[in-house]
Parts: structure tokens; sequence; C-alpha cells
């Protein structure tokens, strides 16, 4: 018996990157992506928050006065928030909008008591919350209504 050799050539499986099927109820992946970026703004605004507080010499309280710092842990806190949610924005979650509103929450649970130290410092931490709390509003249009998978 011969062996023939007139197979047509076999078609690559994907022509470009396999993307996620986005379902019913999941932000689509644009809003994902601002989603994630926000967050990381956050990290970055609160650095700038810290380095500020250093030098005007008005602590945080998060920061603790300049002479009894808080403990690095506690110092934390406003970074960790931020890259919780982060990271929970870059995964395909149901109700990621209502997640990220949640989060803007605890940003501004987080200024309120900076109002007994400082009020420009708590102002800015609490614009930085809102910030967040406008894209997590925003992204409610970004939610799939229908399933396509």
């Amino acid at each position: 018996m011969e062996a023939t050799t007139d197979r047509a050539p076999v078609a690559p499986v994907a022509d470009g990157p396999v993307s996620h099927p986005v379902g019913r109820g999941e932000l689509v992946t644009s809003w994902r992506f601002a989603s994630v970026a926000v967050w990381m703004l956050v990290v970055f605004t609160y650095s700038a928050m810290w380095k500020t507080s250093v030098e005007l010499g008005i602590g945080t309280w998060w920061l603790g006065p300049r002479s009894s710092p808080q403990p690095f842990f506690v110092r934390l806190i406003p970074f960790a928030v931020a890259i919780v949610f982060g990271l929970l924005s870059s995964y395909p979650l149901k109700r990621m909008p209502v997640i990220n509103v949640c989060g803007a929450l605890a940003m501004a649970a987080i200024a309120v008591p900076d109002f007994s130290r400082s009020v420009g410092l708590a102002t800015i931490e609490l614009a930085i919350a809102g910030a967040v709390l406008l894209v997590a509003l925003g992204s409610f249009t970004g939610v799939v209504k229908t399933d396509d998978r």
C-alpha cells in the first residue's frame, strides 16, 4: 500500500490572541482595563500623598507624626486597599462595578480621619476616592446585558 500525501494543510486554530468570552454581568475588556489603570493610579497618588505629607511635616493618620510614625503595616493600608481592588478588577467578575464602588467607599473611609489633622490632605484623599467612584459609576455602562457565549 502506498501512503498518499494529498492531504490539505491544517489551518491554524486561531489567527490572533485568544480572548476570554465576556459573559452576562461582567465588564467588557476595555472597562476592566480602565478599572485596573485607575487603581494603579491610586497607588501612585497615595505615594505622592506620602511624599507631600513628609515634606509638609503633617502626617496623615495612616502615616502618623514624624516623631512617632505608625507601624509599617498601618502605613501600607491605603496601598493594600488599592492593590486588592486593582487585582479584583483584573478578573472577569460579575458585579465588578459594585465592587469598585465599595473600593471607592473604602478609600473615602481612609480619608475621613484626616479631617482632624489636615483638611487639605483629607480633601485630596477624598478627591482620589471621588475619581475612583466616578470611574466605577461609569463602568456600569460596560456591563454585558446579554449572554453571547
